[in-house]
């Protein structure tokens, strides 16, 4: 399971009960960073998981992003052959 950064654009908004036009004119989408382990990587979207169990049965911190909204996915490099499923999986 690779590991990666994933750089995606997400919504953003205010939620006061009333604000100004000029308020509302300077919202705008937010550029968000996810590192975690690639799930899924489809037409539809890309799934990291922050934590996962060893045999990969289980996920946490699972972020599922549109593939409209992101913007790369840069793999990282780090040592994880210890990270491979155990025997008994």
């Amino acid at each position: 399971m690779d590991l990666v950064r994933v750089i995606w654009i997400d919504t953003n908004g205010i939620d006061d009960s009333w604000v100004s036009r000029e308020d509302v004119l300077d919202v705008t989408p937010i550029e968000m960073e996810t590192i975690g382990y690639l799930v899924q990587n489809d037409d539809v979207s890309v799934t990291v998981s922050g934590t996962v169990s060893d045999c990969r049965e289980l996920f946490g911190n699972v972020n599922c992003i549109p593939r409209c909204c992101v913007r790369s996915i840069q793999p990282l490099k780090i040592d994880t052959d210890y990270l491979q499923p155990q025997d008994d999986c």
